[in-house]
């Protein structure tokens, strides 16, 4: 059912799928963040898609201009973006992986989607 969203919310806003994906990074989305962003307002998650699609076509996602360090030695591989008042934080492993037949940069985690109040809480 997700999947099925974000494949219509791309292609609403031109998005045009390929066989093989253009995109450098593999991307992997877990359970909870795809419930949150399930919940999340239609322009939200518009934004969230935008940002998405900038990180994985990049060829160093952590230094675009949108995309902030944590604070904290427990946070050092973490990187975080806003879409409104939610937080996305992920991670990259920058080790080539193949799936699909299709050679990716590395694989791009995303860890968590919450509000900015509630993000960094445990």
């Amino acid at each position: 059912m997700l999947m099925k969203m974000a494949i219509s919310t791309l292609k609403k806003i031109g998005a045009k799928m390929s066989k093989n994906p253009p995109h450098q990074w593999h991307f992997i989305l877990l359970e909870p963040c795809q419930k949150m962003l399930a919940t999340m307002q239609r322009g939200n998650r518009m934004g969230f898609f935008r940002l998405l699609r900038r990180l994985v076509n990049a060829d160093a996602p952590y230094e675009l201009e949108f995309v902030e360090n944590l604070e904290g030695e427990q946070y050092k591989k973490i990187r975080k973006f806003r879409v409104g008042d939610y937080r996305i934080l992920f991670t990259l492993d920058t080790r080539p992986v193949t799936h699909n037949k299709h050679l990716y940069k590395g694989t791009m985690v995303v860890l968590k989607i919450d509000w900015r109040k509630d993000v960094y809480r445990p």
